[in-house]
């Protein structure tokens, strides 16, 4: 391909890809997202009080502190609603603010690692409104330019796999988190890509790793050890698995700063973990009963919860959906999401390489081990507490490696475009189903298109928002499973 050809494509794909971030972005509120009120005040606090946060008292054993912010905040999650009243709108966020004193909350005081709010804190102001969306799409820039970092880093089937395992697990939760403030963001970016660096790194055929791996494999560890304490786990457990093949197969890595930077990061990911309360306040017992009988409960509902990331309906007492639980995806959308992935996974799933082999047989023990234990040691049945967005790195991870050796065979373009033409579609059923549960109310007659309860105070219509996010998501995944996979071309790393 012509290099004038390249540099176009690396230039359009930023913009289209923003384009498409921006849809989901501003397809809600501020305080849609689940917990997001916590993550606003944690955003607004991380550098300590100003006019807008307040401190109340010290911090807690919990990892939390009170604070109080301006009247202003007391708007975000009015539109909340309980399960049962799903046609609600969020013509709450429009009506005068009425409170007089400032807002309490909570925010982040080591229940986090707080690298996410300390960023974010950059591009907070006193209009809210304005800081969310770029904040939100800051967050959403950080998964382009790991797009385009892993282009010119990994070989081309890594990239094509870990591409392929990001994108068939992003409708609905996941670019509902990607485009969210929440910390889950950064995991899933970092966690997504962070396995597809090492995988590379360690190559049997990797002699003379490309310095680009060392920074990637940097660059997704810092936003994952810097969002969530589980994020550190997933890092370690990854670490760990690949530190036991390379012991098992006697594989000796004649470049030891391969090992010294990895073992970094795992004493790094480990003493994070340590210091964060997170896990330490999630496990504290709500329940007495720890037995088996709680144990095989949840086992037995956990595969709900990994429907529940395609917007598959959880257990009856709080079933899943986008927000805060409170949206409920459409059920044509988890029945073409799992199409894809049985499609994926009969077209390309080829297990050659005796890394991949171990990998794929270890990892579905502790994507099931770690929720599970977390649960037991809490003394909880899974409900509000698991979410599905808690599962998904290593979810990706498991089909990324799972996809790695696919075999490029003549119907390899016809079955990526059928993912993608699958992946449009209930990409745009999603998004158009998030936009009118804030603008009318999901019960409403009335449509997107027609007068709404709530939107931005912007010239950009939701209908136009519409249409640029369900146009734009096609044309995103043709530049990378087709332009950029064309013209990738394998470096030293992979010969």
């Amino acid at each position: 391909m012509r290099k004038d050809n390249k540099k176009l494509t690396l230039i359009v794909l930023p913009l289209i890809s923003t384009l498409f971030g921006l849809s989901w972005a501003i397809s809600s509120p501020p305080g849609s997202a689940s917990d997001e009120i916590y993550h606003l005040g944690s955003v607004w606090c991380a550098w300590g009080e100003n006019e807008i946060c307040k401190f109340d008292g010290d911090p807690q054993e919990t990892g939390r502190r009170n604070i109080t912010l301006t009247p202003e905040f007391s708007k975000a999650g009015c539109f909340r609603s309980d399960i049962d009243k799903q046609s609600k709108s969020a013509e709450c966020y429009m009506e005068k603010i009425v409170h007089t004193d400032r807002f309490a909350w909570e925010m982040n005081s080591g229940n986090y690692p707080g690298l996410t709010y300390t960023v974010l804190r950059t591009f907070a102001t006193n209009n809210i409104d304005l800081s969310v969306i770029i904040m939100r799409v800051f967050n959403y820039s950080l998964f382009t330019i790991s797009i385009i970092l892993a282009f010119y880093s990994l070989r081309r089937k890594t990239f094509y796999a870990s591409m392929l395992s990001i994108f068939i697990t992003s409708i609905p939760v996941s670019i509902f988190f990607l485009t969210s403030i929440n910390p889950n963001s950064w995991t899933i970016i970092g966690i997504g890509l962070y396995w597809a660096f090492l995988w590379d790194l360690f190559s049997a055929n990797s002699t003379k790793p490309s310095k680009r791996l060392y920074l990637g494999l940097v660059f997704s560890s810092i936003l994952s050890i810097g969002s969530r304490s589980d994020a550190s786990i997933y890092i370690l457990v990854l670490n760990i698995i690949l530190f036991v093949y390379l012991f098992m197969t006697r594989v000796l890595v004649k470049n030891r700063l391969r090992l010294i930077l990895v073992t970094l990061i795992s004493v790094w990911a480990f003493l994070q973990f340590l210091y964060n309360t997170q896990f330490e306040a999630e496990s504290k017992s709500v329940n007495s009963e720890r037995g088996l009988s709680l144990f095989i409960q949840n086992f037995r509902e956990l595969p709900a919860y990994y429907l529940g990331l395609f917007g598959g309906r959880g257990p009856e007492e709080w079933p899943f959906g986008l927000g805060w639980f409170d949206t409920p995806i459409p059920s044509v959308v988890p029945v073409l999401a799992g199409l894809n992935i049985l499609l994926a996974g009969i077209a390309f799933v080829r297990l050659k390489d005796s890394m991949q082999k171990f990998h794929v047989a270890i990892l579905p023990f502790f994507m099931i081990l770690i929720p599970l234990t977390i649960l037991q040691l809490r003394g909880s049945n899974a409900m509000y507490f698991l979410q599905p967005r808690y599962l998904l790195p290593l979810l990706i991870v498991f089909f990324g490696i799972l996809l790695i050796d696919f075999n490029k065979s003549k119907y390899f373009n016809a079955v990526t475009g059928i993912i993608i033409v699958i992946l449009s579609i209930i990409n745009a059923i999603s998004l158009h189903t998030n936009i009118k549960r804030y603008t009318v109310g999901l019960n409403s007659e009335k449509s997107i298109f027609q007068s709404v309860d709530w939107w931005w105070d912007i010239p950009y219509s939701p209908s136009m928002n519409w249409i640029v996010g369900t146009v734009t998501f096609p044309i995103l995944l043709s530049l990378i499973f087709f332009k950029l996979f064309n013209m990738k071309l394998d470096t030293k790393v992979s010969q």
